[in-house]
């Protein structure tokens, strides 16, 4: 089940001064109450209410309740912390007294608040009244000192950039408390904190949050920071979400209500009266003169204003486009280099891998053709063995035979072959065969040659024997002497496929250092000539960055001259015109004023004539003046008389008495007349003094 909606007490105080009813003392403090809950201001309940202001904070003057309301209920909340949006902030601002001693408790919340960002530097000193650059002063803790020394440290800088980017501060801020100019501080964050121009021109109204809620003042800080270049319209509308339209027609309305505010200089408005003659045509003209040197100051604004504004929209797109193109050229070296440098290491890895497949292959190759030389050498070899084995047996059959290996080697060796035994058998049989032929078989001589005839038979089977083996033993030799030639032409084989080896291997690495030298040096040279290219170019970019810059600005300022000049010719014109005007005016108010001047002693020097000569008269008449005297008292008496006729609605007669002999004398008239017109001179005269000087 949902809950019920809370009880709106506004609503129906509302309803009941909508219906003329009283309204109840618990209603109207619940809704006091509920205005504090929801943080509603006193301007808030009086239009809601439908009433003056002034009655809500009386109504709570009445209820006994204003003590207990907050400052922004009863009016009494300090204007210039109006702009701080964080409530939490505002009400502890609102707690610390504008002016007087404060506690260190105090100043440490208001130097919290600042570098959290809750409050700035505009609020810090318009609410207690103090110099901002006092303030930064007290919360950068930098002293104005070290930019006219120079001796910024890392820390300073780092501490009055935050001040900015967090809004406490706005550029134009940091430069007027060290007395520099804001190109100084500009610089700094553009080229080294790299601030857009967008964050540049926010640096300067960083003091205003974009929560589309801006007082007049915050509009006024924008527009002059539109009018002086630190701004353009497009970033103004950016940086607090309207269209540019909303800002130049609030730029127009502030111009607009500063053209009404100036003083106006001509009459006959609002029934003023108007002056007449020299001094009205010099007002005429004067203020005359002065509106048209406003209109022409205006026209003169608004113009500078689109001249700086289109001028500074030009810059900001050639600054964006300056650092893209660096980024650009940048961006493109380092891959160019990062892809020939994936090149040239794959070129790397490539020979790298092709010398050690090709040192692979031949290795291959040479233990292939070592074991094909060892194996057939081998058998060539083996193919002698039988040879060399039967001559070298023969060979010591042989020198057994001969005495040389003793007695017992050559008892052993020699046996009688068994054609030598035939060969014995034979000859003894024929031995003895011819011994019983002459009968002396049994004889002496028988046996002895019979001996002999053994031991010649034996000593030849002996040396047959002995020639039989020395060929053997010659066949055993040539045969160690071929396989000792075979084994010599394998082993020349075999150390020349070595030598090939090592030479072919030797060539191979020769080659691979020598490709990855040139490698290596294409790749400093490529690099180098990359870096030269990119150095060429951003120097080129800024070269034509900066000539860009110097000639719009020289442009700029030879169109703000052109025009300042178009509309300072018009009231160099308007001012020498007034002047000739004013001259020509009171040229003629003095040539008017000199004639009157000398019609007036004309006038004097008759009358002194005429009194001259009435003087005369006069001494002549002095007795007859005496003896008349008493009839000039009844005279004038029936003159009083006369006039006691002239009451409402009788009919009026004047009557005029003779004159007296002094009247005749003196000319009274003429003197009269005479006086009147000097003093009439004298006053024109002063009234035109005081208007030419």
């Amino acid at each position: 089940m949902a809950s019920p909606e809370p009880t709106n007490y506004a609503r129906q105080v509302k309803d009941l001064i909508d219906q003329g009813q009283p309204i109840p003392a618990d209603l109207q403090k619940q809704a006091f109450d509920q205005a504090v809950q929801q943080g509603i201001s006193r301007e808030q309940m009086g239009e809601f209410f439908g009433v003056a202001p002034e009655m809500i904070s009386q109504a709570a003057t009445d209820l006994g309740i204003a003590d207990q309301l907050p400052p922004v209920l009863m009016g009494t909340e300090n204007p210039s912390i109006q702009n701080i949006n964080n409530q939490a902030a505002k009400a502890a601002i609102q707690a610390i007294p504008a002016t007087g001693t404060y506690t260190p408790e105090q100043v440490q919340t208001v130097t919290d608040l600042i570098n959290t960002g809750q409050v700035n530097i505009s609020d810090v000193s318009s609410h207690f009244q103090v110099d901002p650059s006092y303030v930064m002063e007290v919360v950068s803790g930098v002293p104005k000192s070290v930019y006219a020394e120079g001796s910024f440290t890392p820390e300073q800088t780092k501490k009055l950039e935050s001040l900015i980017t967090s809004g406490v501060a706005t550029s134009d801020q940091v430069a007027q408390y060290f007395d520099a100019p804001v190109s100084d501080v500009t610089n700094y964050l553009s080229q080294t904190a790299n601030y857009t121009p967008d964050q540049l021109a926010s640096s300067f109204v960083s003091n205003i949050a974009a929560d589309q809620d801006y007082t007049m003042e915050e509009a006024m800080q924008v527009k002059a920071a539109i009018d002086s270049g630190n701004m353009t319209v497009a970033q103004a509308a950016r940086q607090f979400g309207v269209s540019e339209a909303d800002v130049i027609r609030v730029m127009g309305e502030i111009d607009a209500a500063n053209a009404t505010n100036t003083t106006d200089l001509t009459y006959g408005r609002n029934g003023d009266n108007i002056p007449t003659g020299l001094t009205g045509a010099e007002t005429a003209l004067t203020g005359s003169a002065s509106d048209a040197l406003n209109l022409l100051n205006q026209i003169n604004q608004a113009g500078r204003a689109d001249m700086l504004g289109m001028t500074n929209q030009g810059l900001d797109e050639l600054i964006g486009a300056y650092q893209q193109s660096r980024s650009d050229i940048t961006q493109g070296t380092t891959q160019g280099l990062e892809a020939l440098g994936a090149g040239l290491g794959q070129a790397r890895t490539d020979i790298t891998g092709g010398t050690t497949d090709a040192l692979n292959a031949l290795q291959t190759g040479a233990t292939q053709a070592r074991g094909d030389i060892t194996d057939a050498f081998g058998r060539a070899e083996a193919m002698f063995d039988p040879y060399a084995q039967a001559g070298t047996t023969a060979l010591q059959q042989q020198l057994a035979l001969s005495g040389a290996l003793g007695q017992e080697a050559f008892n052993q060796a020699y046996q009688e072959s068994p054609q030598m035994a035939f060969l014995r058998e034979q000859g003894m049989r024929a031995n003895l065969s011819g011994a019983a032929a002459t009968g002396g078989l049994g004889g002496g001589n028988v046996q002895r040659e019979l001996q002999r005839f053994g031991q010649g038979l034996a000593a030849q089977g002996l040396q047959q024997q002995i020639e039989n083996l020395g060929a053997l033993s010659g066949q055993g030799f040539n045969a160690a002497t071929n396989a000792s030639n075979v084994a010599t032409t394998g082993g020349t084989n075999l150390a020349n496929i070595a030598s090939q080896l090592g030479a072919n291997q030797s060539n191979l690495y020769q080659n691979q250092g020598s490709n990855l030298a040139n490698i290596a040096q294409l790749q400093g040279t490529a690099g180098l000539d990359a870096y030269l290219n990119q150095g060429s170019n951003l120097a080129r970019l800024a070269e034509g960055y900066g000539a860009n810059q110097l000639n719009t600005r020289a442009n700029l300022g030879s169109q703000l001259a052109g025009y300042n000049l178009s509309t300072g010719l018009p009231a160099a014109s308007t001012i020498s015109n007034l002047g000739i005007n004013l001259a020509s005016g009171r040229t003629q108010a003095g040539r008017d004023l000199a004639n009157q001047a000398g019609s007036v002693a004309q006038l004097l020097g008759g009358i002194q004539q005429g009194q001259a000569q009435n003087v005369l008269n006069a001494q002549q008449q002095a007795n007859q003046m005496q003896a008349m005297e008493p009839y000039q008292r009844l005279g004038v008496y029936g003159e009083g008389v006369s006039r006691v006729g002239q009451l409402p609605g009788s009919i009026q007669q004047q009557v005029t008495p003779d004159p007296t002999a002094l009247q005749t004398a003196l000319g009274t008239t003429s003197v009269l007349g005479g006086l009147m017109g000097l003093g009439s001179g004298y006053a024109a005269q002063n009234a035109a003094n005081k208007a030419i000087g």
